[in-house]
């Protein structure tokens, strides 16, 4: 692209496109295979660069068509815009990649479509496309809705509609991008001799997801028993620190917590997120034949997570994190939202937090604690046997436990308490803006583990949230220790 960066090609075209879903769509774009992309709307926007700038990334032999269809029919004034635009910034070249169908050739339609997107729209609007192009989709294509949303309910209710009967299951959701996958894709055959690797670079390209960061994911939040047949996906903020020394306990795992930390933790306890130092294997440690079997949802393995209430989770990560200053979390946020002063209002601060700094880190995933549950659950790559939500622990431990006594456990260990925070109910945080936008951006969250929206509510006047001046001296002597032991990880890694 003659050295210019996509940022730039971007900001230099009309549409809404933030850099995360520009990455989204260069994603759906990088991963298509066996069938074109089409998307619905104008050319001359960042959505459509994006989209063509990830089958440019393809090697020219194995790009997919790329097909942009303007409803009201201005495509080639539209396409005329942006071929200018792109000649100006030196890519000329990638307007050769979009083509734009006439009336006719939309009426013969016959090509399979691995990628259809839709801009945010009425129900009715957005319900036509869909069933206008549903015939072509292939069995392992995506749906993406990306926009701004004037109709959050005509949104929510085609996700539904799409999800209802298993055809489609989200992959991705913020506020203004939804991305469905067909379900089919789960139905994937591998030869008998694939490797562990050569398993997840496959689901990994079928679901479009990218592959370094699926490894990754698997590498550091998967724990696998072999001998109790369970398999364990961690969500910060939902009991993962219990569960981490529990199965350690129960495995009779080798703990190497005295070794240099290589995670800005500031309590031994936390040590057991060192997950390279955990004798626990990953999912990455099955056979290839053993981990297809698993993500085909055709072994029996106790397959599972906890989940949280968005909303509780949110403030528990808030406090630990944000108000405290964790080592990590100074360097972006200072001491902006601690509220640490006497008299600080912390609802305000909270507030405050969500609207400015909430989404950047979904966005760029940096903090796992502020990124939605279900992206972290890799759905729907991986078929869970069940997941539970954190809030009924008890039902959970139950179904735990006769599945280990089934594979002949005895001796279980007890869940301990390790990581519980001090803080006031979580719902006084909330006010109906703060509720309204937390929800936006964990929406899957609450449609696919169960949680109500409206559960924020408390009955009466909710109390004033204000630092005493007491708290306030005890909050800003752990802050700067977290200051310290971030400065001193510093010089840990880069000795001067």
């Amino acid at each position: 692209m003659s050295g210019v960066r996509l940022k730039d090609l971007l900001e230099s075209l009309p549409g809404s496109l933030s850099e995360w879903e520009a990455l989204a769509l260069f994603r759906v774009a990088r991963t298509a295979s066996g069938g074109a992309v089409v998307k619905i709307g104008p050319c001359n926007e960042k959505a459509t660069v994006a989209l063509v700038v990830g089958l440019a990334s393809h090697p020219p032999g194995s790009r997919q068509n790329y097909y942009c269809i303007e409803p009201n029919g201005h495509v080639n004034g539209s396409r005329s815009a942006l071929m200018q635009t792109l000649t100006k910034m030196g890519c000329g070249g990638l307007a050769d990649l979009i083509v734009a169908p006439g009336a006719a050739e939309i009426a013969a339609w016959r090509e399979p479509v691995s990628a259809l997107y839709l801009p945010a729209a009425d129900y009715t609007t957005m319900r036509a496309q869909v069933d206008r192009w549903l015939p072509f989709l292939t069995p392992n294509a995506c749906i993406v809705i990306q926009g701004p949303v004037a109709d959050k309910a005509a949104r929510r209710r085609l996700v539904s509609d799409l999800e209802a009967n298993g055809d489609f299951i989200r992959l991705e959701s913020t506020a203004s991008l939804v991305e469905l996958r067909r379900a089919g894709a789960r139905k994937i055959t591998l030869p008998a001799n694939s490797s562990a690797a050569e398993v997840v670079q496959r689901y990994a390209s079928v679901h479009g997801f990218d592959e370094a960061s699926l490894n990754a994911r698997l590498a550091h939040s998967s724990f696998v028993s072999r001998r109790y047949r369970f398999a364990y996906v961690e969500i910060p903020k939902a009991a993962c620190t219990a569960i981490k020394y529990f199965i350690a306990e129960l495995e009779n795992a080798p703990l190497e917590l005295g070794r240099i930390p290589y995670l800005r933790e500031t309590k031994q306890s936390m040590l057991i997120h060192q997950r390279q130092y955990v004798g626990v294997p990953t999912l990455l440690h099955l056979a290839g034949s053993e981990i297809h079997a698993l993500l085909s949802g055709t072994s029996d393995y106790f397959t599972f997570a906890l989940v949280r209430n968005p909303y509780s989770r949110l403030v528990s990560a808030f406090e630990s994190k944000i108000r405290l200053g964790e080592p990590g979390m100074r360097e972006v946020f200072g001491r902006r939202w601690a509220a640490a002063m006497p008299g600080a209002d912390v609802r305000e601060a909270f507030a405050a937090f969500v609207r400015h700094d909430l989404e950047g880190l979904i966005s760029s995933s940096m903090e796992h604690h502020f990124v939605s549950q279900h992206r972290l659950l890799m759905r729907p790559i991986i078929p869970y046997t069940k997941i539970f939500q954190v809030e009924r622990f008890k039902e959970f431990e139950t179904a735990f436990f006769a599945h280990l006594r089934g594979q002949g456990a005895e001796t279980l260990p007890k869940f301990k308490d390790w990581n519980r925070s001090s803080y006031p109910d979580w719902r006084f945080y909330y006010d109906e803006p703060t509720a309204e936008r937390v929800f936006e951006f964990f929406e899957p969250d609450f449609d696919s583990y169960g949680y109500d929206p409206e559960s924020w509510r408390t009955t009466g006047k909710a109390p004033e949230l204000r630092t005493s001046e007491e708290e306030a001296y005890w909050r800003t002597e752990v802050i700067e220790r977290n200051e310290m032991i971030d400065f001193l990880y510093g010089l840990l890694y880069n000795p001067r």
